[in-house]
């Protein structure tokens, strides 16, 4: 399983605020699958599909490799509170 999320990096007084990606996975194999998705898979040097949409938060299985999108687990976007909202992601844990 991999995962790769958005949070907010703690502000500092007269500093604007920042956010932080966090990339993790139970091996490297399960790390590195998730962060391919968002590579291009065609021609060399072509923009990657839906890479200016980034989720705030993408989880996948260890079936990512070989299902591609079947094998995500859960994705979306937080709230502007920074909370899981249902009607803005996919969970199917």
């Amino acid at each position: 399983t991999g995962a790769i999320f958005t949070f907010p990096r703690a502000v500092r007084l007269r500093k604007a605020p920042r956010l932080d990606a966090h990339i993790t996975g139970g091996s490297v194999d399960a790390m590195e699958a998730a962060v391919r998705y968002s590579f291009a898979s065609n021609v060399p040097l072509t923009r990657a599909p839906l890479s200016n949409m980034f989720p705030d938060f993408f989880v996948t299985s260890e079936s990512f490799r070989w299902k591609g999108y079947g094998g995500v687990m859960a994705a979306g976007f937080w709230s502007n509170r920074w909370d899981f909202m249902a009607e803005a992601g996919f969970v199917d844990c």
